[in-house]
């Protein structure tokens, strides 16, 4: 069970307190120069998840797009600028307060030739939620060599982005 804990409005600049060392991914020429992060809680340790050989990711859709669910965002999830997956977090030290994990929703996609090349999971229409705020669902996925397990969905209205976007 995931929940929701809070939105921010993120430069492309800032988004290395986010990502930490991922700011250089080559799929983030094509999104824009702002980001929204969302935070999330999860009931379950997500980085003790990845780290018994589970991979966890994030599915960041539009949720009006019932059939291919294109990918809005990044697929990774991150904890104090890592992605859960990292080794880096597994000798980290446990606080006694659940854990924020940071998720990354694209406020824009740039279609070209180059950016729908080898990215397959991505829109192959472009948008702009500046322009056109669309309500943009996600959930977690669990999976290995056997099994995918998902989340529940969280759901950030277009109404919300809206929002968050004019300020």
């Amino acid at each position: 069970m995931i929940e929701r804990d809070h939105l921010a409005n993120v430069a492309r600049e800032d988004l290395g307190a986010v990502i930490g060392k991922n700011t250089n991914l080559p799929i983030l020429k094509y999104v824009g120069e702002d980001f929204i992060v969302v935070s999330i809680s999860s009931e379950v340790d997500l980085v003790e998840m990845a780290r018994g050989h589970n991979i966890v990711a994030a599915d960041v859709h539009f949720c009006d797009d019932t059939e291919s669910k294109y990918f809005v965002g990044l697929d990774l999830v991150y904890l104090e600028g890592w992605n859960v997956d990292s080794r880096s977090l597994w000798d980290r030290a446990k606080s006694e307060s659940p854990d924020v994990y940071d998720l990354i929703v694209y406020t824009h996609w740039e279609v070209t030739k180059d950016a729908n090349k080898g990215w397959s999971g991505y829109s192959k229409l472009g948008f702009d939620l500046h322009e056109s705020p669309r309500d943009v669902c996600i959930r977690l996925r669990y999976f290995d060599m056997v099994r995918v397990v998902y989340s529940n969905e969280i759901k950030i209205s277009g109404d919300e982005i809206q929002e968050l976007l004019s300020r």
